[in-house]
């Protein structure tokens, strides 16, 4: 039964039978972390392709964030966004509300998809604490950003219970007061707890010339960060390799070609190799 079940899902992507085995069996028994941007979260196909992944027996787990639906909740609310060196301030625990009420609808929405697909996700917020982020420099001065934080543990145990734990990007310290999390940060803080780290973009890849840049090394990463290109998603992706001693390489892809980029020897995607 999971022999046809696997050709058939195979068949459906496009993926040639014996490409798409031989990877199911190099990542058998490794877990594998997907983050997953706010901008990728309406495409249909991304909880399909994750769901569908399970069900052909990888071991996932996914982080999202939600960018893009929180700045059109707060425009609704009339609360001004403010952003400094990439991440979003939240002054006050107003804005942090609305923060968290466009970050649960959209966990909401993500965990119905992945259990109307034949998933079985676990929203797994309670294995992370997170601390208060200190002031980033601004103009010369310390600024703070309010009720904006960094994952401060990880319970590693927690993991190994649930077939697809989900986590988004609002975490509790440890007396219950909850900060807003870039996305990025809640996934480096899982890396070095699994195998495998792929970033999924609308974009789908580094993109230079109009193209997808399909491999690059560490420094050459750094070089392009240098330059401005997509830097927040490559340095997320470097400092996955560099916090991690499992993974020799990071994948960013978009929501359609994510099983291409785990099944097949090509890959639809830009990869980051450890050297």
């Amino acid at each position: 039964m999971k022999e046809k079940i696997v050709k058939q899902t195979l068949e459906k992507w496009g993926i040639d039978y014996q490409e798409g085995v031989y990877h199911l069996e190099q990542l058998h028994g490794k877990k594998v972390l997907v983050k997953v941007g706010g901008d990728c979260l309406k495409d249909q196909s991304l909880a399909h392709n994750i769901a569908d992944l399970c069900n052909v027996g990888l071991d996932l787990a996914l982080v999202h964030g939600g960018g893009p639906q929180i700045d059109e909740t707060m425009k609704e609310s009339g609360i001004e966004i403010v952003k400094i060196g990439g991440y979003r301030a939240v002054p006050d625990k107003a804005t942090l509300n609305v923060v968290e009420n466009a970050v649960l609808s959209v966990n909401s929405a993500i965990l119905w998809q992945l259990n109307s697909y034949g998933a079985n996700p676990t929203l797994l917020q309670h294995a992370l604490s997170a601390t208060k982020m200190t002031p980033i420099m601004h103009d010369g001065q310390p600024f703070d950003l309010g009720y904006v934080g960094v994952v401060e543990g990880v319970k590693g145990e927690l993991l190994k219970s649930s077939p697809l734990p989900v986590f988004h990007c609002v975490v509790e310290d440890g007396n219950g007061q909850k900060y807003n999390v870039n996305a990025d940060l809640v996934a480096q803080s899982l890396v070095p707890h699994f195998d495998k780290y792929v970033s999924v973009t609308s974009v789908g890849g580094y993109m230079e010339g109009g193209k997808i840049v399909p491999c690059m090394n560490m420094e050459q990463a750094k070089s392009h960060m240098a330059q401005g290109g997509m830097a927040v998603k490559l340095d997320s992706m470097v400092s996955a390799l560099e916090m991690s001693l499992q993974l020799s390489c990071a994948q960013m892809t978009s929501p359609s070609y994510l099983p291409h980029e785990l099944l097949t020897e090509k890959g639809y995607g830009t990869m980051i190799v450890k050297e």
